[in-house]
């Protein structure tokens, strides 16, 4: 506990250390595994489901999961239930006195999924392929801000503010296909590596009858896709990162879009009803400045980062000290959400020193230099946003 570590402050109390994942396996007579828990969620390179391979990551998928796995004909069959978030109740009006109710019938937000995947180790030759489809059928809150009309239904004390408040739940809907494939070919003088990932997301927000002449109903249809390529010989590896995130033509750049969550802007406007913006997770990590702490994730944009590797010291098979160079080009998939209404997000050149002690030890130092461009200028023909510098250094232990 904080308090009992001497630590103080104005945040709250929090635990020093806890148990994040936790499950166990069984065994079903040797014809299938079946596991419950807490578990990280994972596939295919993690550009929606990440579970936090990258030691750097400071985000992560963990779900509460029923999991069956069959194996037959050299394929892996998993079905998966996951209880991916507990929603808070909803009050009808901001006043103590108003009764709350579930969202729905449910509190849980539960998604099924199906998977298939080759059974094959990473770092085998030849071709791996998996595919997934998720299915999530939920409820969303939306806000409603009304003036004096219709009082009854709100709070007896919204009147004397000025406004009232009203929260109405809707069904939502979300079905989300993903595939994964990679290829592997070891040579004499070295080998090269390819690998993909693909998702969509297809689903549709319900409308509301507590506005009779506004549809905020929404359809929601978007894509994401990034790729890896290495090639290494020696003490050298060459390797290009390259990915495209769906982007909304209008409203919010980034990760989080707060104006899907209201039925109008503050102008009076309705709210788009077509969403055609997929971020990827926060825990695919394709630079250190850009993705990682300006936009938050690759999202509405397309990028490029080519890269050169080389081995100073090569230690025993887990230990070593690399060098690495790159460079990220962005440019915007939609430029109507953009801060600057432009297409060029930037450049960054990176330099990053990786000294792996052993395979339960690890420190990374990493520099990164962000020249925007005219997307994250101060709006259109604003003023253009300043060079921004991120120096890291993660130490990283395994246990």
């Amino acid at each position: 506990d904080g308090r009992m570590l001497g630590f103080e402050g104005n945040g709250p109390v929090r635990d020093a250390m806890a148990v994040r994942r936790m499950w166990a396996t069984f065994d079903v007579f040797g014809l299938a595994t079946f596991e419950v828990g807490r578990m990280g969620d994972h596939f295919g390179l993690g550009i929606l489901r990440n579970d936090g391979r990258d030691g750097r990551a400071d985000w992560q998928s963990d779900v509460d999961r029923l999991r069956v796995a069959v194996e037959l004909f050299g394929l892996q069959l998993r079905v998966m239930r996951d209880n991916r978030a507990s929603l808070p109740m909803l009050s009808k009006g901001p006043g103590a006195q108003d009764p709350i109710y579930p969202v729905a019938d449910s509190t849980d937000v539960v998604r099924w999924t199906a998977e298939v995947e080759q059974v094959k180790p990473a770092d085998a030759p030849g071709l791996r392929w998996a595919f997934a489809i998720g299915y999530q059928d939920q409820a969303v809150g939306l806000a409603l801000v009304h003036g004096e009309d219709p009082a009854g239904k709100l709070s007896s004390d919204c009147i004397a503010r000025g406004t009232c408040v009203q929260l109405v739940t809707r069904d939502a809907v979300l079905v989300q296909p993903q595939a994964f494939v990679s290829w592997r070919a070891h040579r004499p003088w070295g080998g090269i590596s390819l690998a993909a990932e693909g998702a969509l997301s297809v689903g549709t927000i319900g409308n509301s009858d507590a506005l009779a002449s506004t549809d905020t109903s929404k359809t929601i249809i978007a894509g994401a896709a990034a790729g890896r390529g290495d090639l290494w010989w020696g003490r050298q590896r060459l390797s290009l990162d390259a990915g495209y995130a769906s982007g909304e033509g209008e409203g919010g750049f980034g990760v989080l879009d707060r104006q899907n969550l209201t039925a109008t802007t503050p102008a009076g406007e309705v709210h788009r009803s077509f969403l055609t913006g997929l971020p990827m997770h926060r825990g695919y990590l394709v630079d250190g400045l850009l993705y990682r702490e300006v936009i938050g994730a690759v999202a509405n944009s397309a990028f490029v980062r080519p890269a050169w590797r080389f081995s100073v010291i090569e230690g025993h098979r887990d230990g070593g000290l690399t060098l690495e160079f790159g460079a990220v080009l962005a440019m915007a998939a939609r430029i109507g959400a953009t801060p600057g209404k432009g297409r060029w997000i930037g450049v960054e050149p990176e330099a990053r020193v990786d000294w792996r002690l052993s395979r339960w030890s690890q420190a990374i130092l990493q520099a990164s230099v962000l020249m925007p461009g005219d997307a994250l200028a101060a709006g259109r023909n604003g003023a253009a946003a300043e060079t921004a510098v991120r120096v890291s250094l993660d130490w990283i232990a395994r246990f």
